[in-house]
């Protein structure tokens, strides 16, 4: 800092502009660099070569998804043909099964 003083064409107040560019210009990079940090320690911790005296994956916690006796599909409907009808034509809802997508195409014509 002292040395751009000496020079004439370097005001304090540029310099002091600058620094605090340089300081924010830091500031930026050193969060990048964290951030960074963050994700590799985040990695490694669950990843790394002596991950399993960290992490143990057991079925504790396991949920099973039964399609078949989930009855709030059967509500989605009729709240959807509600809000279709209430709409005077101007929505339309279509609850595709089973990924049959090709079921759209007649409902928006």
């Amino acid at each position: 800092m002292t040395d751009l003083l000496r020079r004439e064409d370097f005001t304090l107040a540029r310099a002091n502009l600058q620094k605090f560019l340089i300081r924010n210009l830091l500031e930026v990079r050193i969060r990048e660099l964290r951030r960074q940090a963050v994700g590799k320690a985040y990695q490694q911790v669950l990843f790394g070569d002596d991950a399993a005296a960290r992490v143990a994956v057991i079925d504790r916690y396991a949920f099973e998804f039964h399609p078949q006796g989930w009855a709030a599909a059967e509500d989605d409907r009729l709240i959807g043909s509600l809000w279709a009808n209430l709409s005077e034509g101007r929505c339309r809802f279509v609850m595709v099964k089973e990924q049959q997508w090709d079921g759209i195409e007649k409902h928006l014509m």
